[in-house]
């Protein structure tokens, strides 16, 4: 989940070129819709937190983070 949160910067995507910045994006977030829910939220929020806090807000709690 980490390396995914990883994966999913900004920065990370900006340094890609063209078309190429948009497939992350859309397999990082396949992959959310998987893992996220298999982990407890407070967990899902923590990781977030550290390694990529501009995720907290795609997070599917309605409350937002624990």
């Amino acid at each position: 989940m980490a390396d995914g949160a990883h994966n999913s910067h900004p920065d990370r995507a900006a340094r890609l070129a063209g078309e190429q910045k948009l497939w992350p994006a859309a397999k990082y977030r396949g992959a959310r819709t998987i893992l996220w829910p298999t982990v407890p939220r407070e967990g899902v929020a923590t990781i977030l937190a550290v390694v990529n806090p501009a995720l907290l807000s795609a997070l599917p709690w309605p409350d937002g983070p624990p």
